[in-house]
This record gives C-alpha cells, structure tokens and sequence, in this order.
C-alpha cells in the first residue's frame, strides 16, 4: 500500500514505527507465499476467488461466510465485492470472534462511510477504503478497540465528529490532502496512536480532536491552520516539541493541557494571544519561544509548569492575566517590557519562592498643570514607571503626593528652574515616594526636606546641589545608596539618621569638598569622618590614619558593629558619635583625643569597658548615658581634668558632678562634701535610686539634673533650709522632679 508524500521529516522513532506498520500492511495484502486451506472453513456450493492470500467475498454472501466461518479465532483477510458499509458494520459486531484485515471493494456509484457504520467492530484489525469513498460519518470506527490501521483514499474530503475516538489499538494515521477540519473528538484517546501526519489543506483542529492520544510523539500542525479547539491535544504525553503555526488567529482553552513530557515549545510569529491554560500543568516544558506578535498572555497560560527556568516576554505584550505563570516553582528572572500595562493577581506566584520581576522603565511625561489630573487616575501597579514632570512647582508635587498617599510613585523632576530650592520639611513623611530624579537647577535640599520618606529607595541628586540640610534624609528606611554629586559643598548633621538601610555612600570623584571609601563619607583631606552608613555590612571597622575628627552622629544608630578602631590621630569625637552602638562592647580612646561630645556613647547598651586617656580635656553631657553594662570608667590617673568614683564622673577637683552612671544597682548615693555643682542631666534615667544625699557645699543643680529618676522618693540635704532655697536650680526644676519626691533639710 503506496504511502501519501508529506513535506517533514520523521524522528527515527516514527520511521521504526511506519517501517512496522508497513510490514503489517504487506502482509495484509500479500499472502500468496501461505496460501489457505478453504475447504476447512467453508464448503457449499457457493465458490469463492483467493488471490494473494486475500478471499473476495460478495457483499451479499458477507454475513453466511463469516457465520460458517464460526470462532476460530483467526486472521483473514477479507475483500467485499460492492460493499455496503453501513451493513458490513452491523455484520462485523452480530461475528465479533475473528480478527478481520478488510478491503472495501470497488464500487458503480460514490459511497460513504456513514455516521456508525463500524462502531464497536472489535474484530476489525485493518480496513482499506477504495477510492471514491467522500466521507467518514460521525462515530464511524467508535470505539474500533483492535484497529491498528486505516488506509484513507484522497476522494475523502470529511471526517465525522469522533470518527475514531476510542481506537485503542490504531497507532498511525494519514489524513488525506482535501481534508479541510478535524472534528471534535475525532482521535479521542487513540492511546496508541503515535504518528498522525495532517495535510496542508486543513485549517481547522477542533475540540479535543487528538485529546488523550498518550503515545502521539510526531506531530506537525501545518502552517494553514487558524484554529484549535479546546483541549485538541490534552494529555498527548509523547510530544515532546511542538510548533505553533503564525496563521493561528484564534484557538480554545486547555489545548495542550497535562502534555506531561512537552520539553520544547516554539510560538510563530502571528500569534496574538497565548490562550487560558494552553500549556496546564506541562511539567517538563523548559523552553518557550514567544513571538513579537503576542500581546496578551491568558489566565493558567503556563500554570504548574515546573521545570520552566526562563521565559522571555516580548515588547508589545499588554496583559499577563491571573496565575499565568502560577506554581512555575523553577522561574528565577522574568523581564517585564515596558508595553505591559496588566499583571493579574498570583500571575508569578510559584509558592515556593518569589520570581524576580526585572521591569523594564517606562516613563510617562506630564506638565505640571496636568500632575494632579494624572494621578487622579494613576494605576501605580507597576514598579519602574516613572512619571516626568515638566517646569514643577516642587511645593504643589509634594502637596499632590501628600494629598493622594496611596499611589505609590517614581518622580522626574525636570526643567527645573535655575537657583530651585527643596525647602524644609517639603516631602516629608511621602511615604508614597519610591524613588525621585532630581535635574540641574536646583541648588538646596533643605531640613528635613526628605525626612520619614520610608518606602524611598532611590535619589538622583543633580551637579547643581551645592547644600544637604539637616537630617535631609533621616528616616528613609528603604534607602540603600546614594551618590553625592560633586556640586555639593556642604553636608548638615544627621543627614542619613535612620537610614537602616544604607549600605553605601558614594562621592563623585570631582567634588572639592567630600570623598568617601569603602561607602564611608569623609572630607575631601580625610581628616573628618563624616558618616558611617548605618546599613553597611560587617561588624568591624577600623578608621583611616590621619582622620583626626569622629563628626556628630558620625556612627549614630550603626548597631551591627560589634568592634570598631579609633586611629592615633584622632582628636576629637563629635556629639552622639557613637550613640545607639549597642553591639559595641569595648572601645579605647587613643591618647590624642581632647574633646568628647554631648551624649557620645549613649545608649550602647553592649559597651562595659572604657578608657580616658589623660589628654582629654572635655567630656560633654551624658556622654556615657544610658550604657547599661558600663559601671565604671577607666581615667587616666595623669589625666588632669576628670576622674571617676563611686560610679560617678567627677572634675579633677571634685567639685563637679559630670554624669553618675544610671544603670548602677545601687538604691542610694551620697554626693561628696565638696561638691559645688551638679551638671545638667547629671543624674538622668537613674531609675534603680530611691535616695539621694546632697552636701550643704552644693550651690548649683543644672537643667534636668534629675529627669527620669522615677523611683526617687527623698533628698536628704545636709544644710539648712534656708541654704536649699538659695541653691540655683535648672529651670522646670519642680515639673523635672519626680512625684512625691520628698526633700529634707537639716535643722
């Protein structure tokens, strides 16, 4: 039996499995070498014409021959001269017992093979259709559980609905040239169908067409067909490469659905829409080749596809609809084009890990007299939109940003005008403000001007920029590095406090006035260091030689570090240079240092061992506040200015009362006679006393000498009550004292 052409190539496997078939189909026509013994199956008067092994049967002896023939569970090969199909179907199920290889005669007149007609034929193995037959009906070979081969004349032009859905056994299939559209169902579980060779003329797949055909692995859908069905070809587990052709302009749901073993899947370009759930639950499938045509990727496209590492989406795609890419447990990086304006809900969701959506920017430019238009109607979904504002009223943007809090933002602030100035407190608290772009012509970012920004983490700042306010950037939790632009001659305190996440400074290497190393902001000499970033990795750090300053606030709030180095050249540390260090737990002043700050090292709640080297001449105000282990302090006996005792920071001559230590267990503290003054907040937060005894030497209590001493019930001063009262006390003194604090005064 002469094989159809077709245009491509087979697999090797699909070669074997027609070079198999072919042998069979040989034998189905060719059994001449073994001719048979007739007489043992059929003696009457009625003769009967054996060639080739093949036994030519008139259609009206059909069913008297195969009764006589009986069960004897054999294989013949059978020709009806001027057959009937519709009456050869019905006699082939009332003669189920023998497996009959059959060849449909040649006929006067044009038939068809009508809706039915060989439905549930189990004992049909092979049919040969002569040339003329126009039409396969409806359910035609239903059901056929042994039929392994069907030789189709190009005279037929349809093929029922179900034609030879449930024919277990049938494992190839040649539809002929002129066959325009698979019918729903018309394959429905071949389970062993593995070749299926589909003409050019066909334009049409329709619903579930080759569903469940498990062993199909060699498949070509031509280049002419516009539409597939739902679930055309669901569960067909032995493709492992599919093509989809350009010419597809409209397909169903689910059509590749629990291709389980589908590795390779190329789109052409033409196709618009990669429909819901086509490629469901395709465990296997690794790679996708996506068209510069799609412009939409439906909801489940290519759910619990497991082993899918990389998928490319193509510029032009809108829409990626809900759970497109749900479950894909193994997609690491997607790349987001600008032209999607849609990602539905779960459409990344693997469950098991987040996939990184890299976005690509994509900018939308307003003049300022639309802005607040714009963001009426802004849909912030996407994270790298940018959104470009023309000639700004920078205080009317903050105002708009303020106004309409829950549409988060990237900014672009653009032909701004020379001499622009970001005054205090403009954007602060725009928790909405994720990033912002600043261009030249601005020359201040004032106080407070980005303070509690917390979802900021990006700032462009401009060559214009000449001054960074106070605390410009305090607060911005989400700010892990920003560039100093080299216009920038002046940097305020506290600029970066709270910024938890800052891991990096950086200066432009033009800039006069600053520099950084290692992400750490200096002076251009590097004689100050100037900010240590609170977010920077490590738990170590040893400052440059050479660096003669810790600035204010230098090390402010840097809790990872563990373990810090003060060079020799140091000289002074700066006011809560180190406040907030609580993982710092010993550090050695080095014998340079002259001045302390105010509040230096307080709240290191680690810190327990620290020494004053005797060239310090100034130690400010609660310099060692609120250090919950450090008890003591080591001074210098040389040291000519301080000395320590009792728990408590005396001047030299000890008639100054610097700082008692507040986390001291003891309930009760005598003040030396000889005491001329308490500092300001000398005794602050020393909750743990419940007494406190004065000398009559005492003239002067500074502000806040006691604020926070909660248990403090009673004072005992040794003079009289007419010296207390002549004592100067820091102002708020009584609302500073604690409740039903009593003071009592000798007689």
């Amino acid at each position: 039996m002469e094989k159809k052409s077709q245009n491509k190539k087979l697999s090797l496997y699909t070669l074997f499995k027609v070079f198999f078939i072919s042998l069979s189909l040989a034998a189905f026509s060719s059994e001449m070498d073994n001719p048979l013994d007739y007489k043992n199956i059929y003696t009457s008067s009625n003769t009967f014409t054996v060639a080739k092994g093949v036994i030519e049967v008139p259609m009206a002896e059909l069913s008297d021959f195969l009764r006589k023939i009986g069960s004897q569970d054999s294989e013949y090969t059978i020709k009806v001269l001027n057959p009937d199909p519709l009456q050869i179907g019905q006699i082939l199920r009332n003669n189920p017992y023998n497996r009959i290889n059959l060849i449909l005669g040649p006929t006067e007149y044009p038939i068809e093979i009508a809706n039915s007609a060989f439905k549930y034929c189990d004992s049909l193995v092979r049919i040969s259709l002569p040339e003329g037959v126009t039409s396969i009906g409806s359910d035609a070979f239903l059901g056929c559980n042994n039929l392994v081969n069907i030789d189709i004349p190009d005279s037929v032009k349809t093929i029922g609905w179900g034609a030879f859905s449930y024919c277990h056994s049938l494992e190839s299939i040649d539809i002929p040239v002129g066959v325009t559209r698979i019918e729903p169902e018309t394959f429905w579980e071949c389970t062993n169908l593995v070749y299926a060779s589909i003409p050019n003329t066909v334009t049409s797949i329709c619903t579930q067409a080759f569903g469940f055909c498990s062993s199909l692995s060699d498949l070509t859908i031509p280049d002419r067909v516009t539409y597939i069905g739902r679930a055309a070809f669901t569960g067909c587990n032995g493709l492992t490469d599919i093509v989809i052709p350009g010419s597809l302009t409209e397909t169903g749901v689910w059509i590749f659905y629990n291709c389980k073993n589908l590795v390779n899947v190329k789109v052409s370009e033409g196709v618009k829409i990669i429909n819901e759930a086509l490629f469901y639950e395709c465990t296997n499938l690794q790679k996708v080749e996506l068209p510069s045509s799609i412009i939409r990727i439906k909801q489940w496209a290519f759910e619990y596809c497991k082993n899918l590492t990389d998928i490319t989406i193509p510029d032009g795609v809108v829409e990626i609809e809900e759970k497109a890419f749900y479950g894909c447990k193994n997609l690491q990086n997607v790349f987001i084009p600008a032209s999607v304006k849609y990602i539905g809900q779960q459409a990344f969701n693997t469950g098991y890990k987040n996939i990184n959506l890299i976005y690509e920017p994509l900018i939308n430019t307003v003049p300022m007299s639309s802005f607040l238009g714009f963001i009426k109607t802004y849909n912030d979904w996407r994270p790298e939109t940018y959104i470009r504002i023309l000639n700004p009223d920078i205080n009317q943007v903050a105002q708009i940003l303020k106004t309409y809090s829950e549409k988060n933002v990237n900014l672009i602030l653009d032909e701004i005008d020379d001499g622009t100035v970001i005054g205090k407190n403009t954007f602060k608290n725009c928790r909405n403000l994720l990033s912002i772009i600043l261009t030249e012509g601005i020359i201040l970012i004032d106080e407070n001007a980005f303070k509690g920004c917390t979802n900021l983490k990006q700032i462009v700042i401009p060559d214009s920029v000449k001054k960074l306010g106070n605390r410009a950037f305090s607060y911005c939790l989400s700010l892990e590095k920003i560039n100093i632009s080299k216009g920038v001659a002046k940097i305020g305190k506290n600029v970066f406090d709270s910024c938890s996440k800052l891991s990096e400074i950086i200066v432009d290497p033009m800039n006069d006035y600053f520099c950084s190393m290692d992400g750490v902001l200096f002076n251009k000499t590097m004689t100050i260091l100037k900010t240590y970033p609170q977010g920077k990795a490590g738990t170590k750090y040893t400052i440059p030689e050479g660096v003669k300053e810790i600035a204010d606030y230098a090390f402010s709030i840097c809790s990872k570090l563990v373990d810090i180095s003060l060079p020799d050249s140091i000289e002074k540390i700066g006011n809560y240079a180190f406040f907030n260090c609580n993982g710092i737990k010993d550090i050695k002043i080095p014998d340079n240092v002259i001045n302390i700050g105010d509040n230096s090292f307080q709240n290191c709640y680690s810190l327990s061992n620290i020494t004053i080297p005797r060239s310090v001449l100034e130690i400010g105000n609660l310099a060692f506040n609120n250090c919950v282990c450090l008890t003591d302090v080591n001074i210098d006996h040389e040291n000519i200015n301080y000395c320590f005792e009792s728990g408590a920071l005396f001047d030299k001559t000890k008639t100054k009362l610097i700082q008692y230590m507040s986390d001291r267990k003891e309930k009760s503290f005598t003040v030396p006679d000889g005491v001329v003054e308490i500092e300001e907040k000398a005794f602050y937060a020393c909750s743990n006393l419940i007494s406190l005894n004065l000398p009559s030497s005492i003239k002067i209590i500074g502000n806040s000498a006691l604020e926070q001493c909660s248990n403090l019930k009673t004072i005992n001063y040794a003079g009289k009550v007419i010296q207390w009262n002549k004592i100067q006390k820091g102002i708020w003194w009584d609302y500073m004292c604690p409740d039903n604090m009593a003071i009592t005064c000798a007689r």
